[in-house]
């Protein structure tokens, strides 16, 4: 059987909260005035930072959110988020930094910054966040998974197992529970 990676789990997914747009909201969005406030400009943001096509109006925002409040954390780890998109790692890892200088338990964040580590094989490092994660929010179905994938992938099965079952006790259906099921299993 194929090893499971973090990855195969992110599987393209947006690594950004907002929901996608229609080109009727993105119409919308370039329509209406521009926002005041850091909070609005990192909610326009938050609308156009779904799709690829308005990712160079998204990351203005958010750069405009951080120009009125320079510590908002979330508009650093979307910024990052956007950045980590077009595969730009030193610059995703950049603000994902200044996002945990501003916050150290910012979970997307550290998840995130766990993320960039561990492709780079910096795995010590990458646990680390993962940790720092769960420590802000213990019930983190995707951090539980990411943190037992790469226990596995340093071959340390029984911390593994114990994120399997944590990620179980939070998520006992679907097609990850069932990753995780066999995963207990065969550590048993």
């Amino acid at each position: 059987m194929r090893g499971v990676t973090r990855r195969d789990f992110l599987n393209g997914a947006a690594l950004t909260i907002a929901a996608g747009l229609t080109p009727a909201m993105q119409f919308a969005a370039a329509a209406e005035p521009d926002p005041e406030t850091a909070l609005e400009w990192f909610e326009r943001g938050c609308r156009l930072d779904a799709r690829p096509e308005t990712f160079d109006q998204a990351a203005d925002a958010y750069r405009r959110a951080l120009a009125a409040d320079p510590d908002f954390a979330d508009a650093h780890c979307n910024l990052g988020a956007i950045h980590h998109q077009r595969d730009q790692r030193d610059a995703a890892r950049a603000c994902y930094e200044e996002a945990l200088r501003c916050d150290a338990l910012h979970v997307e964040a550290n998840l995130n910054l766990a993320g960039i580590l561990e492709e780079e094989n910096r795995c010590e490092a990458a646990l680390s966040h993962y940790k720092a994660a769960l420590r802000a929010d213990p019930l983190r179905t995707d951090a539980h998974l990411a943190t037992a994938l790469l226990y596995e992938k340093l071959g340390l099965r029984r911390r593994a197992r114990e994120h399997w079952r944590r990620y179980l006790q939070c998520a006992p259906a679907g097609a990850w529970a069932e990753i995780a099921k066999k995963r207990v299993e065969e550590a048993e």
